[in-house]
Order: C-alpha cells, then structure tokens, then sequence
C-alpha cells in the first residue's frame, strides 16, 4: 500500500519558523533540559508540540514484526501527551493535558525521554492510542548548545528499515532570534552585550513583518532587561505575533532603588537616541514599553521626532495628566497632595508654578499637563487598577515612609509612585531615602527650618503673581526661577522638582488615546480563564505592576493575544 507520514508542527508557523526550505526555528530549553521532565507550568514555554501522525503505519503493519522508533541527533527530548491535534495550543494554555506513556501524568510534572542517535522504541501505550484512532502530540524541548535538532520516524523489521522520515528543527538561544540595542553606554554604564551591528542569522528578518521595540522599565539592570526582553518575545511569539523583534536596554537602575527621580531624568536624556535607533529602520513600527520604560518612549515621539505608528503602554508611570489633562486636580483632598500643603492656596503650589507665567517664559513648560500630545492618538493604554506600584494610599492622608513597606506582593512597592511624587523637595524629613531636594512639595525657610510663609500669610496675598518672585516652595535649584530654561533644565525639574497632580497613567482609564484596558478586569472567563497563581493578603489576586513578566504565559496569554491584536501583528 501506499503510505503517507506527516509529521506536523501545529503550533502557528510564528512559533517555529519555517523557512522556504522546510527548516524549522524554535529556542534553547535553557531551564532544565536534562532533568528528565517537564518542570512545572512557567516550563511550557520552552516547549513546541509535534503531531505523531503514524497512524496508517501503526494500522497496516500491526502484528507484522515491524516495530516503531524514533531517532534523533540527541538535541531534543519529548513528553508523550494526549493533546488533540485540533487544540495544540492546549501545550500552553490547558490544565487538562495528560502525559506519560499510559497519559495518566499531569503535563506539568510529566516525564520527558531524550531522543538519541540510537533510537527509542515508541511505547505500546502510545501506539495503542494512536491505533485507537486518537491523536498523541509531542510536547519537544531543545537541548542547550545545539544548532539543529532531529527526530526522525522509523518503521524497522528486523534490522531493515521500512520507512524513515526527517524532521529537523533549527535551534539556538533565545537571544539570537531577536535584535539587541544597548543605550546604557550613553548613561555611562558598561554593557556586558553592546549593541548588535545587525539583527542575527536566525531571527525571522522577513522584509514585509513589522518592527517591534520593547522597552522596559525602571530598577532593571543589563541581565534583568535580557530577561524581560527574552520573555515579552517568546509570549508575542507564542501569541501568534508576526514581527521582527528588538529588545531594548537602557540605564535604568542610577543610585538606589529608590532614586526613581534619577532614573526619570535620564529617560529625557536617554530618548534622542532611542529615537534615532527606531528611526534608522524602514516600515511599519510599534513600540511596547513598561513602566518608566513608557516616559522614555514618549519623550522619544513628543520630543525627538521618533516615528512609530502604534504604541503600547504598560503599567506606565507618567503622570496621567500627561495625556489627558482631565486629570489633573487641583482638589486639596487630591492624594496627591502633600498633607503639609493642603492649608495653603493652590497658586503657591510648585505644581501650579507654570501657571504664574507672565507670558514669553520658559516657566510655562514647568508642568506634566500635556506634556506628550503626540503620544495620544497611537496609544493603547494597557492599566492596572489593582497596581502596587501605582496604587494611592487609602488610610487617610499621605503615605508615611513604612506604610505599604511590608506588602505579601513585593517589599518596598506598594504606594512607591504616590510616595515619590509626594516626596518631591522633601529630602530633609525623609532623610534623603527615595527624595530630591528640589522644589516640589518643600518650603522656604531660614537656616533654623522656620518656613518663610505661614498658610494664614499665605492665604493673604490678594495677587498671585507675587509667588512668581517670592515662592512659598524652596526654589531649589533657582534655575526654576528663570525666564529662560533649557530642554534639559525643564526635564530635570519635572522629574525631580514637579509634582504629578493626577493618577499614573498606568493605574486609570484615560481619555484622548486611541484605546485603554484594566488588565485587572474581573472577568476570569476572558481574562483569566486559568485563575491566577497569587492571592495576598492585603492584594489579593490583584494584576500588580510587573505581572506581564512575572507571572507564566499559561495565566496570562489573553493579554499577549490582546497585544498581538492590538499592536496589529497578526
């Protein structure tokens, strides 16, 4: 009779390339690889599934002595499973998937067997089912180090061999399937992996597939960004994004972890040269950025000319108000305003500074208000209502310095957005920690800390243009003061001297942007079709601020199929 064999890679030819000449692509298993087994949910990633469509062989041969094998180079193991070949994506996405020999072992903990040059007997097990007229796919891991894996089907009597047929899988790191552009040695940082002169041989470089850049965000050094760059493209690519794929790395982790105000100063400085790096390549370009990763972006279009068509903000921390000025609030029961300051009229505020302006300065530009129009209309704003990071304080009154320290989600994150932007010119009463000394919500006073304007004197003042030359707020450093200012003074002021009087971006609905989505939506069928893996005591199964890379792929995949959608890159 005559036979025909397939074996067939089901997952999305974005998963695992093929190229014209059959050749397949897909990364290293860099986790355990030799362990023997599939090590819990996060490990499916680095899994493809392969369809064992032997059944024609299994049927006509039966009871022949003819057994069955596979044969391979030693670079790829395999788990047997009882996946369908209607639903391979169930490698990923499924809790229902059993493995083993009898498929009686949760994929999760399932063994897997290394296919050898040697060759493995298909079990009877798995011949049994395929006889039975049901399907058994392959979940595959490749072996760290290999340039090719094999497996190869066989139908053997005796020592002749009936049939044989070649699937081969071009195999590398993670790392060179995608373009790497280093900026950290413009903030005076070494880099372990400069920049690549040019996108590597094995990165699917095809001329009609739009550029994607990652940026991420703050407190990252050079090994953490590899790592969320290695992540956010397998979960793109496991979402069926067709792309060419840059990951993004810059200085983001100046000081301490606490010196947010530093490291937002240096995505000014740093948002030239992100912009020149994007604009150097041709064709369609959308950006994805995280956190501050997101005021680095939108410096880079509103302020450098970067030309992208479509951006993707995740749990951003500018300022809302930059985008939408609606919400801005001058309220004095706004959060965001200093307890310290709330007697006090609102025009001596240095958040309301610019609004002092006698026309023709630069202390107009002093302000978070509108700072990114240009930004608006290509966003789609992906947010957490549930962020710690991003999240207000609500046991009245301001944060003190130990509130939210001992969150059960991350140490030190809770309230962190609020406290840095209330901190602003406090340094003196918070000794330093996660501080500036410039403007913000800081008072003028002597040499002995006696502030220069009391709230009653204050409220006093019938013509608020006097605050413009006698400011209630600690004019430090004077340059605020001046009718005349560079970029590079008015960004400086911003991120360290001017506090946000509105939510972060990545905490609210706004308006004027092309779309915005709560990532913390209830709504488990949609979103959550897999539960979730956390549920702390004060957060609950809240989406917190870094959960895109966190949290594995299996619990979060709407949102990358979200993103893909979104960011057109299906």
């Amino acid at each position: 009779m005559k036979a025909v064999l397939s074996l067939l890679l089901l997952v999305s030819a974005l998963v695992v390339r093929g190229t014209e000449e059959g050749v397949l692509r897909f990364w290293w298993n860099r986790g355990d690889a030799e362990d023997g087994q599939i090590n819990g949910i996060a490990d499916r990633e680095n899994f493809f599934p392969m369809l064992l469509d032997i059944r024609q062989f299994v049927t006509a041969w039966s009871g022949g002595g003819v057994s069955f094998r596979l044969r391979g180079n030693g670079a790829v193991n395999v788990a047997w499973t009882a996946m369908s070949r209607s639903d391979v994506w169930a490698l990923y996405r499924s809790d229902e998937v059993l493995a083993g020999e009898s498929f009686a072992t949760p994929l999760d903990s399932a063994p897997v067997v290394q296919i050898t040059p040697a060759g493995i007997d298909i079990p009877s097990g798995v011949l049994s089912r395929i006889r039975s007229g049901e399907d058994v796919v392959l979940a595959c891991e490749v072996c760290p180090g290999a340039r090719a894996g094999i497996v190869q089907f066989e139908a053997v009597a005796g020592k002749d061999v009936l049939f044989r047929f070649p699937m081969g899988c071009h195999a590398s790191d993670v790392t060179d399937m995608y373009h790497w552009i280093n900026l950290r040695h413009l903030s005076g940082q070494a880099e372990a992996v400069p920049t690549m002169p040019r996108p590597p041989s094995n990165a699917d470089w095809s001329d009609d597939l739009p550029h994607v850049f990652f940026v991420h965000g703050a407190n990252v050094d050079e090994a953490a960004s590899r790592v969320w760059c290695e992540k956010m493209f397998k979960r793109l690519y496991l979402s069926g994004a067709k792309m060419r794929f840059h990951g993004v790395s810059w200085r983001s982790q100046v000081a301490s972890s606490s010196d947010y105000h530093l490291n937002a100063s240096n995505s000014f400085e740093v948002a030239s040269h992100l912009a020149s790096s994007v604009n150097a390549f041709s064709g369609r370009k959308v950006v994805i950025a995280h956190s501050l990763g997101t005021m680095l972006t939108a410096n880079a279009i509103q302020f450098f000319g970067m030309q992208v068509d479509k951006v993707i903000f995740l749990n951003s921390a500018i300022p809302s108000e930059a985008i939408d000025a609606g919400q801005f609030s001058v309220e004095t029961t706004n959060p965001l305003v200093h307890d310290a300051w709330r007697e006090y009229p609102t025009n001596c505020w240095t958040a309301l500074y610019h609004a002092l302006d006698p026309g023709g300065t630069d202390r107009a530009k002093l302000t978070w208000r509108n700072r990114y129009p240009l930004v608006a209309p290509k966003l789609f704003n992906m947010y957490s209502s549930g962020d710690e990071v991003l999240s207000l304080y609500d046991g009245g009154g301001n944060p003190g310095w130990s509130d939210g320290v001992w969150s059960s989600a991350a140490i030190g994150a809770r309230y962190a957005w609020q406290k840095q932007e209330l901190w602003k010119g406090r340094g003196a009463w918070y000794a330093g920690i996660g501080t500036t000394r410039w403007s913000g919500w800081g008072f003028k006073a002597n040499f002995f800390g006696v502030r220069s304007w009391s709230a009653e004197d204050a409220r006093a003042v019938t013509n608020p243009e006097a605050f413009a030359v006698n400011t209630v707020f600690d004019p430090h450093p004077s340059s605020i003061t001046n009718a005349v200012l560079t970029e590079a003074e008015i960004n400086a002021h911003l991120t360290q001297g001017v506090p946000a009087l509105s939510r972060a971006l990545g905490s609210v609905s706004v308006a004027n942007v092309a779309e915005s989505f709560d990532m913390d939506a209830e709504d488990d069928d949609q979103q959550r079709p897999n539960g979730w893996p956390n549920n702390y005591d004060d957060l609950g199964t809240a989406w917190l601020h870094s959960d895109i890379k966190d949290v594995p792929y299996f619990y979060t995949f709407p949102k990358f199929d979200l993103i893909t959608v979104k960011g057109g890159l299906k």
